[in-house]
């Protein structure tokens, strides 16, 4: 019995250890600099926003478009899959809905991800022109399944 609790308490260890060594490099490696900011404000387009801050989740929830959020990391491998998938979104859906990518990277986004429920990235939240939640998806998603659920959400 004895031999067992000194074991458990060599596994705890190096669990806690394991846990501040990639807590460390996780916040270490979300850090962007004002540099990093100020190229990604610079891709803005007029209906598509890239959140860096709350400025432009709050101008796509305004501006009476219907709106598609998608929650990503950089470290998400899916996440990656889909940004061809959501750069063509962004070309297609121009004038017609709002395409915000929500870095979850990024401390000042925690609270988008608590309010909209998210637990996975990719996840793809779908609002009306009143900024109302129509539907959501998790994981990969096709261009055809966000027009659809975009047109469901009141897209012309």
């Amino acid at each position: 019995m004895n031999k067992n609790i000194k074991i458990l308490v060599i596994v705890l260890v190096i669990g806690a250890l394991a846990a501040i060594y990639f807590n460390k490099n996780l916040s270490d490696s979300s850090g962007n600099t004002q540099a990093d900011k100020s190229e990604i404000n610079a891709t803005q387009t007029e209906e598509s926003y890239e959140t860096t801050t709350n400025e432009y989740y709050d101008l796509a929830i305004e501006n009476g478009y219907p709106t598609f959020l998608e929650f990503t990391t950089s470290t998400c491998p899916a996440c990656k899959y889909m940004e061809p998938t959501i750069e063509e979104a962004k070309i297609k859906f121009k004038g017609k809905a709002n395409v915000v990518v929500v870095n979850l990277d990024l401390q000042e986004n925690a609270h988008l991800a608590m309010a909209y429920n998210v637990r996975v990235v990719p996840t793809l939240v779908f609002l009306d022109n009143d900024a109302v939640i129509k539907s959501r998806t998790e994981g990969v998603t096709t261009l055809d399944d966000i027009e659809k659920m975009l047109k469901e959400a009141g897209m012309q």
